[in-house]
């Protein structure tokens, strides 16, 4: 019995423990070659409707895999049995987060085409992880562009909903920019289009053309692309969508761009209202940089080194959060087998440190070719690269964007405070567990926390027994499925005794919480006191050191054992001890002074007891 109820209680363990969603998974594990996903500035993944979708080439095919918590993938299925795809920067992924559909282009390469042309479809990714069609996949005309075939597309959608294709033909040495007149999942050309855009700072002289069109505000686009000859700089114009051939002065960045073998170039960008932030490898140095293109002033700014020499294939990808925050990521610098990412703080205005992110030194290693990364497009709360690792896996690592904001505390008394935090961006499902964490210093004494299945927002706690005049710290922090996040600290001073300033008034924000005191997961009445009891100066004593509440606890639980062990002086029925005490746990839930879990070791090593006395013949 002994034995059982051991196993019991460490059931009731695990079950209670918070789950833990999986930070980095295989999402396949037999794909044909490395270059499944290759140049960052294309885009092949995104999260929409509770999942995360992997989309990638394998055997001239497409295709794509989906996941609800990032660490179990379920079977890959083919988008098209007619796509004939050369390799992963034939194809490119745009999802459209406004209209919830998700598009793709790619260069079809297969023997039914008598020239390789583009094909285009749209689709919507469901919450079971099925794709609903709006059209059959469609042809995208060569329009008379040139001659030969299309190469290195790329796709965005307008903030009007309509879809705009970049790709390079073969005897045009130029940029070609198509967009469709319809956005219902058709393609017809839009009458202005297609476009070219020619090279004229570097005098000329594209021949495999990498591109990309962003998306800007009020249905404006941006155009980058790398030239391919002298100069080897990053080129932009933006279409400033009011007429025909309406495009920007063109602009290029100071440094040069990195192009691994013919014309493949690393590079690339994510747009915040009309900034292009856009990332690059340097072609001499190897260095990572940044730069921001401005609509406004159509210029580039000052170009920031984010690492110094990394290798020659060490392709930067960047995205963004929901409070803009920027993420650049790179593999193999300064060592091999590694991934790592420096954060742009928007509200400082400061790059970080580098963050070692990922070792794969001790799992399967990555290629030495470090341009087969790629991330999300838009912001989810949840930060998540995609990457090749060897031999031929598609891999994900994914980690939570919970935000926490530590506010001032407000009704500051002699010896109470409204402790005051805000969620700023949630992470993986909703918050489990919000609290503070405050001292004397900046090392917690006491911690404080509430637990349910809460959402951005303000949240307090009434706090009491501090010190009058005296400075405190305190952060408020909050936990999901995948880590614990923390504010920054706060310093604030209680009042002086006898100078207790009046309680602001609610703002209507949050329901009142329940008072706390330092000392643990109890939520009391915390106004007990014990003037007339024996020895009431050596409990009030105590109680002020530890709290009145939790002495006022530990009474009634004394209370409720003694009077169990002497009613088994009676019954020998020890189990009625457990469940008494589990019943009146329950009264104190109830009235929320305590965390519901307490109860249920008491309930089941009870009913375990019950069971055992009465195999036993023991009883009333």
């Amino acid at each position: 019995m002994k034995r059982k109820i051991i196993i019991i209680a460490l059931a009731l363990v695990l079950v209670l423990l918070p789950s833990i969603a999986l930070a980095q998974s295989t999402v396949d594990g037999a794909m044909e070659d490395i270059y499944s996903i290759t140049f960052p500035y294309q885009r092949m993944s995104f999260y929409a409707n509770g999942r995360y979708w992997a989309f990638w080439e394998e055997g001239e095919h497409l295709y794509y895999n989906t996941s609800v918590d990032g660490g179990s993938w379920g079977t890959p299925a083919a988008i098209t049995a007619l796509a004939y795809c050369n390799s992963g920067w034939d194809f490119d992924i745009f999802y459209d987060s406004t209209n919830d559909y998700f598009h793709y282009v790619y260069v079809d390469r297969g023997s039914e085409a008598a020239t390789p042309g583009l094909n285009y479809r749209m689709g919507r990714p469901e919450a079971n992880g099925t794709i609903t069609w709006a059209a059959a996949e469609q042809d995208i005309p060569d329009y008379g562009v040139g001659s030969g075939e299309f190469q290195r597309c790329s796709i965005s959608i307008d903030t009007n909903g309509y879809p705009w294709v970049t790709a390079a033909r073969g005897s045009t040495n130029r940029v070609v920019v198509i967009k469709s007149s319809t956005k219902d999942g058709t393609w017809t050309l839009d009458p202005w289009f297609p476009d070219y855009l020619d090279l004229t700072l570097g005098g000329g002289g594209i021949t495999v053309v990498h591109s990309k069109i962003v998306p800007l505000t009020g249905g404006k686009m941006l155009c980058i692309w790398p030239d391919d000859n002298a100069t080897d700089k990053i080129n932009v114009s933006a279409w400033a969508n009011t007429v025909d051939d309406d495009w920007t002065a063109e602009r290029a960045t100071t440094s040069t761009i990195e192009e691994w073998g013919s014309g493949k170039p690393f590079f690339s960008a994510v747009a915040i209202d009309d900034d292009v932030h856009i990332v690059f490898l340097e072609d001499v140095s190897n260095d990572i940089i940044h730069t921001k293109y401005s609509y406004s002033t159509n210029s580039f700014g000052a170009e920031t080194v984010l690492q110094t020499s990394t290798t020659s294939t060490s392709a930067p990808v960047i995205t963004k959060d929901a409070l803009n925050n920027l993420y650049v990521f790179w593999e193999n610098a300064p060592t091999d087998d590694h991934v790592y990412y420096k954060k742009y703080d928007a509200a400082e205005g400061t790059w970080g440190d580098t963050v070692d992110w990922i070792d794969e030194s001790v799992l399967d290693g990555l290629p030495s070719l470090g341009f087969t990364l790629n991330t999300d497009y838009y912001a989810n709360g949840i930060l998540s690269v995609y990457y090749t690792a060897d031999p031929q896996k598609l891999k994900v690592k994914t980690e939570s964007l919970l935000s926490v904001d530590t506010l001032e505390p407000q009704t500051l008394t002699s010896t109470t405070a409204s402790l005051r935090g805000e969620i700023i961006m949630l992470g993986v499902g909703s918050v489990t567990t919000r609290g503070f964490q405050y001292g004397l210093t900046e090392t917690p004494t006491w911690t404080e926390s509430e637990t349910g299945s809460f959402g951005m927002g303000v949240f307090s706690l009434a706090a009491t027994g501090f010190e009058s005049d005296t400075i405190y710290h305190v952060r408020a922090y909050a936990t999901d499925s995948q880590s614990t996040e923390y504010g920054d600290w706060v310093a604030f001073l209680t009042g002086q005794q006898g100078t207790d300033q009046p309680d602001e008034p609610d703002d209507g924000m949050l329901p009142p919480v329940p008072t706390k005191a330092p000392g643990g997961w109890i939520i009391p009445p915390d106004d007990k006191t014990f003037d007339t009891w024996p020895g009431s100066d050596l409990i009030n004593t105590f109680a002020d050191m530890v709290s009145r509440s939790f002495v006022w606890f530990l009474l009634t639980v004394a209370t409720i054992v003694g009077v169990g062990l002497l009613l088994t002086r009676y019954t020998r029925h020890l189990g009625i001890v457990f469940l008494t005490l589990g019943v009146v746990l329950g009264v104190f839930i109830s009235g929320q002074y305590l965390d519901w879990w307490i109860i249920f070791p008491y309930l089941i090593v009870g009913i375990a007891l019950v069971i055992k006395e009465q195999n036993m013949g023991i009883g009333f």
